[in-house]
């Protein structure tokens, strides 16, 4: 069997032919540019909220050990307090820190 060559096509399928070779284009366009777009913006929010996150525990160790300086609590009990502050915090309210 051979193909008939485009001139000869009727309407109906030149017409389906050019949905389909355009939707064929602009889904490959659109995964090359804006499929990476999205990946990056998810990635960057992902650093910040782990930022964010070490920011906090790292100001409970501070607060932590600003009360072990001032001599309010010893080493191993200001140690079990920072242990236990940090042991609720969570990433994303349901990830393990």
């Amino acid at each position: 069997m051979k193909l008939k060559k485009f001139k000869d096509w009727k309407i109906f399928w030149k017409v389906l032919s050019i949905v389909i070779i355009t939707n064929i284009l602009f889904l490959g366009l659109f995964e090359m540019i804006v499929f990476p777009l999205v990946e990056t913006n998810l990635m960057e929010s992902k650093k910040e909220n782990v930022k964010h996150t070490v920011e906090v525990a790292s100001g409970v160790l501070s607060n932590t050990y600003e009360i072990y300086k001032n001599g309010d609590l010893d080493l191993s009990e200001s140690q079990e307090k920072a242990k236990n502050d940090l042991k609720g915090l969570r990433y994303n309210e349901n990830e393990y820190f």
